[in-house]
């Protein structure tokens, strides 16, 4: 349950302090666009180093080009891209996140990184933390109205009332997001919020031993 939980964190995940400092990217990549870096790193996802140095390519062009947004994507890449080995890092780079972009009038920058500093946190069994900072990033969502990002959110919270054992209260999150989600303009590649609720109301029915509901 944890992984598919973590999985469907990552398929959502789209995408630290600013410095001055010019950093070293290969010539080979030089002439790369963000969009040809970032598709590189799904290639080489299985390549742990040539994922490193797709990655740190992408970060590296963000801060030469002082662009605090794609700064924000590329320490949202290192997190989800190396997860897995390191948890508490991708924590850190969520942290960065928030503390680059704070203020910002951007649609997803600051609640992104508490979304998924959230999600982190439930990964790793940090509950209580995971729900102080995904209702921090329901607060964003409501205020600047970004209503994937509050489908996102209504996910995760379900799936921490799941995990508490409050099943009622977890249905009505997974009931909110499946009876809104067509009701808005979502990209389709964004599909999986609503399988992932679909999948956690019925496990939640299971839970509950109402089989036919489920």
């Amino acid at each position: 349950m944890y992984f598919l939980l973590f999985i469907s964190m990552l398929l959502f995940s789209k995408s630290y302090t600013q410095n001055k400092k010019q950093f070293y990217i290969p010539d080979s990549l030089k002439n790369y666009t963000f969009q040809e870096l970032f598709e590189r790193q799904n290639v080489f996802k299985n390549d742990l180093k040539k994922l490193k140095i797709y990655s740190a390519a992408y970060l590296h062009k963000a801060k030469n080009e002082n662009d605090t947004i794609k700064i924000a994507n590329g320490y949202s890449q290192f997190a989800s891209n190396f997860f897995i080995n390191n948890p508490e890092n991708a924590i850190k780079y969520y942290d960065s996140i928030i503390n680059l972009t704070d203020g910002l009038s951007d649609l997803d920058y600051p609640g992104y990184g508490y979304l998924y500093k959230g999600s982190v946190q439930f990964i790793i069994g940090k509950y209580n933390k995971a729900l102080e900072n995904l209702l921090i990033a329901q607060k964003l969502a409501t205020l600047k109205n970004n209503k994937k990002q509050h489908l996102e959110i209504k996910n995760q919270i379900g799936s921490i009332k799941l995990i508490w054992g409050n099943y009622t209260e977890a249905k009505k999150e997974f009931k909110y997001v499946l009876k809104n989600f067509d009701s808005i303009n979502i990209p389709k590649n964004f599909i999986t919020i609503k399988h992932q609720s679909l999948y956690f109301l019925s496990y939640s029915y299971l839970k509950e031993k109402s089989f036919d509901s489920a």
